[in-house]
């Protein structure tokens, strides 16, 4: 089916000329008039549409794209500058999988690029080397030695009196440290399960998975399209680069394609399969965050600027509350 697509593409690209100065006929039907009777010229439109029809008779899935070329750039501002004269038309076509692939049959425009085959392949995960574990006689030395040096004078106890001292106090802060651990764990867990929990189940597990990987410091851009967040996911993580493509496929077919067709996730059953691919990706993704925590590194700016903006608060409240007015909670009454 692609070399089929292909093959239309490259017909209309090479046998036809792109002309906007045309004068097609108001009653025939001008696909039609632009493959057989038009001297074979034509703009982005017909080009597109004609491709679109062409692969259908062939029962390829196939519609119009319509949008924007790049511009042309300004020297003195140093922008793009895009205006109605760069409105452009292609032809997308449907793969199983894969999702609409963009297809540019009007001559005189660049082919999109795409991935070579064995472009993404999995690879090993790097390996972190153990690090080295210190043992508590190094700093109890360091102590000994300063206690001596100062001429200070210790508690007449044994040394195994002093070990057992040590290690209770140790015993302690790792009591301590494990007691928090798992509180932490606890909130944790209650915060991502009530997580965008008034959402439906696509929504909610893609918007898990763009988290998870904002704090492993994949960055959702704007200008990125569902498809094209996912590539670059899986392009980070190759050995999860079928399941995490699976996810979004489904979820753009949800929110975008039409509710009565069997390709439909709802109608074809496989919005179901969603949560058994989250449930089998879930762990593996935070084990990535672990070994890649970006969001440590965001952490202390992220606290500095939530203090800076408690403090501007706190100081325009100061500013506009009148000296000689006590302070009387605001109400619906008051008010």
């Amino acid at each position: 089916m692609y070399d089929k697509a292909v093959a239309l593409e490259t017909y209309l690209r090479t046998n036809f000329t792109y002309n906007v100065n045309i004068n097609p006929p108001q009653d025939q039907e001008l696909v039609s008039w632009f493959l057989f009777r038009s001297g074979k010229q034509g703009f982005c439109n017909y080009f597109a549409t004609a491709m679109a029809i062409m692969a259908r008779t062939l029962g390829i899935p196939a519609r119009v794209a319509v949008g924007y070329t790049n511009g042309s750039p300004d020297p003195k501002t140093h922008e793009n500058v895009i205006d109605g004269t760069d409105a452009h038309a292609w032809t997308q076509v449907y793969f199983a999988g894969y999702g609409w692939i963009n297809f540019e049959p009007s001559a005189g425009f660049s082919q999109f690029a795409r991935p070579t085959a064995g472009e993404f392949q999995p690879g090993s995960a790097p390996t972190v080397p153990p690090g080295n574990l210190k043992s508590l006689g190094g700093p109890r030395s360091k102590i000994g030695k300063g206690v001596e040096a100062n001429n200070i004078s210790a508690p007449q106890t044994t040394p195994s009196a002093r070990a057992a001292a040590v290690g209770e106090q140790i015993g302690y802060a790792l009591g301590a440290i494990i007691l928090l651990a798992l509180l932490a764990l606890l909130f944790f867990s209650i915060w991502w399960r009530r997580l965008f929990r008034n959402y439906k189940m696509s929504t909610r597990i893609i918007a898990r998975l763009c988290l998870l990987a904002n704090w492993a410091g994949i960055d959702l851009r704007l200008s990125q399209t569902p498809y094209e967040y996912a590539h670059a996911l899986a392009a980070a993580a190759p050995a999860e680069a079928v399941t995490i493509e699976r996810l979004s496929d489904i979820y753009v077919r949800e929110i975008w394609a039409d509710p009565h067709s069997p390709e439909h996730p709802r109608r074809s059953g496989e919005i179901g399969e969603m949560e058994s691919l989250w449930q089998r990706l879930q762990p593996r993704l935070f084990l990535y965050v672990l070994r890649h925590p970006s969001f440590l590194l965001a952490l202390p700016a992220g606290a500095w600027r939530g203090f800076q903006h408690w403090r501007a608060q706190r100081g325009q409240i100061k500013q506009i509350k009148p000296l000689d007015t006590p302070d009387v909670p605001l109400n619906s009454e008051n008010v």
